[in-house]
């Protein structure tokens, strides 16, 4: 079982990298960004404030997610995961810049909704658009949530889909941006099964070869 103090040590250590690779380039940003071109399902989603409640959900589900995994193999595949996603992610911020103009928040009239977008505002600047690093950690996260229980990774698929769709409604990413994330929350993922859980389950089934008792036949 992996015990809390490993699961505190993870989200300390992503804080860390997040500054690297999020927050810094957004707010200094190496080269000046550069807006993309806006596809027709871009122009015909329009700004649906309340969606901002799904969007920020997203630091709910990773939370649930970091509480629920249990094992080791689950913790580390989700922490190599995360990381490797936030760093693909980060130099694409830092190497190639994107900006998304925000709408105006003001004509937003409910007062849980302002707090929300006055504090969306204040912390994350309009750029690092592409790819979508909310995507894919989100995708990231759902994907995390099969080996634990089945039913709890349908609903997170909904989920999580909705959270995809909400980067539109909320005008905080272009439509490429989601493909974006999700290419890499696929990539990442598949090396990670590559290079870890594919060795480690031919390391065990070799294991359990030299295990098994040696019959000799006798002449």
């Amino acid at each position: 079982m992996v015990n809390w103090k490993e699961k505190f040590l993870f989200i300390g250590l992503f804080f860390i990298a997040y500054y690297i690779f999020y927050v810094y380039p957004n707010f200094y940003p190496l080269f000046p960004p550069r807006q993309m071109v806006t596809l027709k399902i871009d122009q015909s989603l329009p700004f649906l404030p309340w969606t901002f409640v799904i969007y920020v959900s997203c630091y709910f589900l990773i939370a649930i997610v970091i509480i629920l995994l249990k094992t080791p193999l689950e913790i580390y595949s989700f922490t190599r995961r995360a990381f490797g996603v936030l760093i693909a992610c980060g130099l694409f911020f830092l190497l190639y810049p994107t900006v998304y103009p925000r709408p105006e928040y003001s004509i937003v009239e409910n007062g849980y909704l302002k707090l929300i977008l006055h504090f969306i505002a204040t912390v994350d600047k309009p750029g690092n658009c592409f790819p979508s690093l909310h995507v894919a950690m989100t995708a990231v996260s759902v994907w995390s949530m099969h080996s634990v229980n089945s039913f709890l990774f349908k609903i997170f698929i909904f989920w999580g889909a909705a959270i995809c769709l909400s980067t539109l409604t909320t005008k905080q990413h272009y439509f490429v941006d989601i493909l974006g994330g999700i290419l890499i929350a696929g990539l990442v993922g598949f090396l990670e099964w590559k290079w870890f859980k594919q060795k480690a389950r031919l390391k065990l089934a070799l294991e359990k070869m030299n295990m098994q008792p040696q019959v000799h036949s006798i002449h």
